[in-house]
């Protein structure tokens, strides 16, 4: 089933009309630094798209996992992804990040990548997200995920960008990604 489709069906958990772009991917896949790291958490990978390119430029021992709530995203993510060495799907919200840490025997992570529909979600469930990932990230961790250029002008995606300078120390943009489709740009918090 299509990116479309499931925004069509619950536009708040998904957030997207289509995968992001191969150019938005780079930028993702470049300021997360993953290439030596032991640990990578994926929220809300939907398609995939940032899924395979973590694959391609992670070590082979790095412990790698995402957390997906749609259960038809699962389904294709585990096709395509669970014959990987280290990778693991679990179809789960993002707020249960650390059980899935435990099982994998890790107490915090070194980068945590997120594709989560931040300007959808109210005031209460953006607290609550990135409070877990702040508290799930390895001091010195980074976490990066992206927002819509058009959708900075929502009270929502303002109080997200809040919450990333009161919760890390360093916060970056990226340039704004203009092809891909809504243009975004890339938030680089480190912890």
């Amino acid at each position: 089933m299509s990116i479309f489709a499931q925004f069509l069906k619950n536009p708040k958990n998904i957030g997207a009309i289509s995968a992001s772009s191969k150019k938005l991917t780079e930028h993702i896949i470049k300021n997360a630094e993953i290439k030596d790291v032991k640990s990578i958490v994926e929220l809300g990978p939907g398609t995939g798209v940032f899924t395979k390119e973590i694959i391609a430029n992670k070590s082979n021992q790095t412990i790698f996992f995402c957390i997906e709530i749609n259960e038809t995203f699962v389904k294709e993510l585990k096709k395509r992804f669970e014959k990987f060495e280290n990778v693991k799907i679990y179809n789960d919200s993002a707020l249960n990040m650390k059980t899935y840490l435990e099982k994998n025997n890790l107490k915090h992570c070194d980068r945590i990548i997120s594709g989560l529909p931040w300007a959808s979600f109210g005031k209460k469930q953006q607290e609550k997200l990135i409070k877990t990932i702040a508290e799930c990230l390895q001091q010195d961790g980074i976490f990066v995920t992206f927002a819509y250029v058009h959708g900075m002008i929502l009270p929502s995606a303002r109080y997200f960008r809040k919450l990333l300078y009161k919760h890390f120390k360093k916060v970056k943009c990226s340039k704004i990604v203009w092809n891909n489709i809504p243009p975004a740009f890339v938030y680089i918090a480190e912890k």
